[in-house]
């Protein structure tokens, strides 16, 4: 009962509360703090007589339409947009304390007891001034973290090619030149799935079969538009929100991945098919680098990524969990196929298998080779078992190719208008010779070319 009547209380009264304020604090953080701070309170008289409760003599039903009563009035937001509004401000106690109680005559149900009041508040004050203070560090944090992404992933480098002449610089934005590419359905997770996709079949991976997409019955589209139809397909359902992406060596499946981040760091996810009024945070895993030290969990290898290639500064305690626990992040599992080891695959998937357990409501992305992973003699029984949704990555075709081409020139032009004329030569893919457009649709191998 406590729990469902702080969960109730704080989905109902955080709207009203975050509204028409300036906070850095999200909805989501607004409502996560009213519902620890009301279950503090009311956890903390668990251990009391039931006579020394707060709400002894109140109607179990009555309790929380009285909580939302008292939320709603002005003096009350006045007192708790404090330490929304300014660090280490916390709410009046003996304010909330006497509007409590005017509250209280208002409500015969309801009949709190005076003596126990105070004791109940302050509880409450505490824990919810402890929580915001922590939830605008960790907003605070997130801004730093987002801005190290963007300066660190987003710049794309291809070494021995001088991509800007003018001034010498071999790297370019990756958000510039991004081309979504399109995938293919593999392997649906159950018969229970987005409508767009019944026209497939599940099939069983047999040891050293080959998983092959079915050529004749799929639709391609991108990535961003399937996660848009299963965002849209679990309003309904309690389904698997995990993909795994499949493709082949140097068919973009790491860009994918650093454009998926950067994109939640320059806060568009909507442009990758995820729900643009939710704080997403993005966790990006390098499999190779983290099997060096797999006897570390996922959220222990994020912090230390953070904090030594991304050089994010006093990470706090507690920063992964806040969006892990609410289920606002997306994680990124860059090369499964890099584990060759069956007894490291094994801590490898069961870490992950771990993780997924411990937090279901994430989204959560790995990529692999074609041949490596479906073949090979090492443990991913889980991901096929599990309700995982598979994609292979599809090469590009020559309109994917026409776009990529105008993308990296424009995007330095920007930088040097003397390459104008160098565009205007090599801009068009039409002209580009058959052969040539049949070996260079894998993009390492474009980029080259261009």
């Amino acid at each position: 009962m406590t729990w469902e009547i702080a969960s109730v209380v704080a989905k109902s009264v955080a709207p009203i509360l975050g509204g028409n304020i300036q906070t850095r604090l999200t909805p989501a953080d607004i409502q996560k703090a009213l519902e620890e701070a009301l279950k503090a309170a009311l956890v903390r008289e668990e251990p009391l007589a039931p006579e020394q409760r707060l709400f002894y003599y109140s109607a179990p039903d009555a309790i929380a339409l009285f909580l939302e009563d008292f939320f709603q009035h002005k003096e009350v937001h006045e007192e708790l947009h404090k330490p929304l509004q300014q660090e280490n401000k916390a709410p009046l106690t003996s304010l909330l304390v006497e509007k409590f109680k005017q509250v209280a005559l208002n409500h015969a149900p309801t009949q709190p007891q005076d003596s126990f009041i105070l004791p109940w508040m302050e509880t409450f004050v505490k824990t919810y001034s402890d929580k915001t203070r922590s939830y605008l560090q960790f907003q605070l944090t997130k801004e730093n973290y987002f801005r190290q992404i963007s300066h660190r992933i987003d710049n794309v480098k291809f070494p021995g090619m001088l991509v800007a002449t003018h001034h010498g610089n071999h790297a370019l934005k990756l958000d510039q030149i991004f081309v979504m590419p399109e995938v293919e359905v593999l392997h649906p997770p159950s018969s229970k799935r987005p409508l767009e996709s019944r026209a497939f079949h599940s099939q069983v991976a047999l040891p050293g079969k080959q998983w092959q997409p079915l050529r004749r019955q799929t639709v391609k589209k991108t990535l961003a538009q399937y996660l848009l139809a299963v965002k849209t397909w679990q309003a309904n359902s309690a389904k698997s929100r995990n993909v795994i992406l499949m493709g082949a060596p140097g068919s973009g499946k790491t860009t994918l991945m650093n454009y998926v981040a950067v994109i939640l760091a320059q806060k568009q996810p909507e442009a990758i098919g995820l729900a643009p009024d939710i704080d997403w945070l993005p966790i990006l895993i390098d499999i190779r680098d983290w099997v060096e030290y797999s006897d570390i969990s996922i959220v222990e290898y994020a912090r230390q990524f953070a904090e030594k290639n991304l050089l994010v500064k006093s990470l706090p305690k507690g920063f992964f969990e806040h969006w892990l626990e609410d289920g606002r992040t997306l994680i990124l599992l860059d090369g499964l196929d890099q584990v060759t080891e069956p007894a490291k695959a094994e801590q490898v998937v069961g870490q992950i298998k771990d993780f997924i357990q411990q937090f279901p409501n994430n989204w959560v992305i790995l990529t692999s080779d074609n041949d490596r992973y479906p073949n090979s003699n090492t443990p991913w029984d889980f991901f096929w078992n599990q309700e995982f949704y598979h994609y292979q990555l599809q090469l590009f075709d020559d309109s994917k190719i026409e776009e990529f081409i105008q993308r990296w020139y424009y995007s330095q032009i920007e930088k040097s208008p003397s390459l104008k004329y160098c565009f205007a030569r090599k801009s068009s893919w039409a002209k580009t010779p058959k052969h040539t457009k049949n070996s260079n649709k894998n993009s390492l191998i474009l980029i080259r070319v261009i």
